[in-house]
């Protein structure tokens, strides 16, 4: 059982999670928490969905399960409307279990992210969104 894990915020990413999760326990990096959390090194956070929430969640009070995660703090349901009813059983499985690659290979995310799969924060859009707004966003995309 992990002796720390934040509450879940309504709609909150995963990325949000663990990067709150991170801030709050202070591992040295995300590898750290990626053996924490799921028992394997390799970097929690990333954009793209990294599988083994079995494992996480056998590790949390039962209440917590994969389906809640994929389902309510992932954008995987933007992908539902694309995908065959085969395709989304094998997405959670993946998800469920220790398949990132194939996971992100059946939702077709490679090709979609290619290469920086991380989010980035532009601290000059964060300031001209307070000038305007109030306060700042996450937008899908970086303007010019």
């Amino acid at each position: 059982m992990l002796s720390y894990f934040p509450q879940i915020r309504d709609e909150e990413s995963t990325y949000s999670i663990f990067s709150r999760m991170q801030f709050a326990m202070q591992p040295p990096n995300f590898e750290v928490m990626g053996k924490m959390l799921f028992n394997r090194k390799f970097e929690v956070g990333r954009l793209n969905f990294q599988g083994s929430f079995d494992y996480l969640c056998n590790n949390l009070p039962s209440d917590f399960t994969s389906e809640m995660f994929f389902y309510n703090n992932t954008i995987y349901p933007l992908f539902v409307p694309f995908l065959s009813t085969k395709k989304q059983e094998k997405a959670l499985e993946y998800f469920k279990g220790d398949y990132p690659d194939k996971l992100n290979k059946c939702l077709r995310i490679s090709d979609i992210t290619k290469t920086k799969t991380y989010i980035r924060v532009c601290k000059e859009c964060i300031k001209e969104d307070f000038d305007i707004y109030g306060e700042p966003y996450c937008r899908r995309q970086h303007g010019d």
